[in-house]
């Protein structure tokens, strides 16, 4: 079966989109389906739902928003087979090629119908609270960047929000997936919105121990994020270097800004550990060089 799909991904290209709507498509469901173990072992069920995002892929909208909506369907009626089915979602969704910028009546559609549902499937336990599902939160972005700007941003904190809630639980491991998650929404969206992020963890997180969770958050991002930055203006260097080396100069003005960055974190480190030692201090023994916040215990929640 394995085989048949990877020779049906060579031909995706070649295949008219009523062949992929009335055939394929239909043919690979099963596969996605059933076989919850031997499927998912043999990567048959894998291999079916990245053939089926490819050809979605070349449908016009109204094609593909019915995929779109059958493969959501899905996720709500197959609740033992959730996470693999959250993941043709995603998967369909990393493929969005639509304007939404120019059509109005597309806008509409993502975010009265698709983003609503995208924010049920972001906690992999369906409810309000959980581990964070970092694959959902990544296409959200995904999507929030299709929007014009001010739509975007307006969005925006209804996902942080969402994670960030996730930092007040007792328990580390939906801490440590949701500190994940924002690092990687804060790497999608770049340094301007890291304001955003710490904004809405400074009004989320603030009673006893959360704030030692929100200080080991925000630098771990800033941090993060300083890599990041110097990343890309030493790639970008390395690109113009040959062409044109006086613009070496530029390397130096980007590891400064990263020594800026890394500054400030330290700065902030530095007037967290001055105030630990105050009595009563609820950010005493916070540490921005440990790998979690566990340090904080299971009392994140703590008043």
């Amino acid at each position: 079966v394995k085989a048949a799909i990877a020779r049906i991904d060579e031909m995706a290209d070649e295949l008219p989109s009523h062949v992929a709507v009335e055939l394929v498509i239909p043919l690979l469901r099963p596969h996605i389906m059933v076989g919850s173990e031997e499927g998912a072992k043999a990567g048959v069920a894998d291999s079916a739902s990245q053939l089926r995002a490819t050809l979605v892929s070349k449908l016009n909208w109204a094609g593909y928003l019915a995929q779109l909506n059958a493969a959501i369907k899905d996720v709500d009626a197959h609740i033992e087979i959730r996470r693999r089915l959250v993941e043709v979602v995603v998967r369909q969704l990393e493929h969005f090629k639509f304007d939404l910028v120019a059509n109005e009546a597309q806008r509409s559609v993502v975010v009265d119908s698709i983003l609503p549902r995208l924010y049920a499937m972001l906690m992999d336990s369906g409810r309000a609270s959980g581990t964070v599902r970092t694959n959902v939160a990544n296409i959200i972005v995904y999507l929030l960047r299709c929007l014009p700007r001010s739509d975007m941003e307006a969005a925006l904190p209804q996902l942080i929000i969402r994670v960030v809630n996730q930092l007040k639980h007792h328990e580390s491991k939906h801490r440590d997936r949701a500190r994940k998650t924002l690092i990687v929404i804060a790497l999608a969206l770049g340094p301007d919105y890291f304001r955003y992020i710490v904004r809405e963890m400074r009004a989320t997180l603030q009673r006893g121990m959360q704030r030692h969770v929100l200080a080991f958050t925000a630098t771990q991002i800033l941090g993060i994020l300083a890599r990041a930055t110097e990343d890309e203006d030493v790639a970008a260097e390395g690109e113009d270097d040959a062409a044109r080396p006086s613009k070496r100069s530029k390397l130096g003005s980007g590891k400064a800004k990263t020594r800026a960055l890394g500054g400030a974190a330290a700065g902030r480190t530095r007037q967290r550990k001055t105030r630990s030692s105050s009595p009563g201090s609820s950010e005493s023994g916070s540490s921005s060089d440990s790998g979690s916040d566990s340090g904080s215990g299971s009392g994140s929640g703590s008043s």
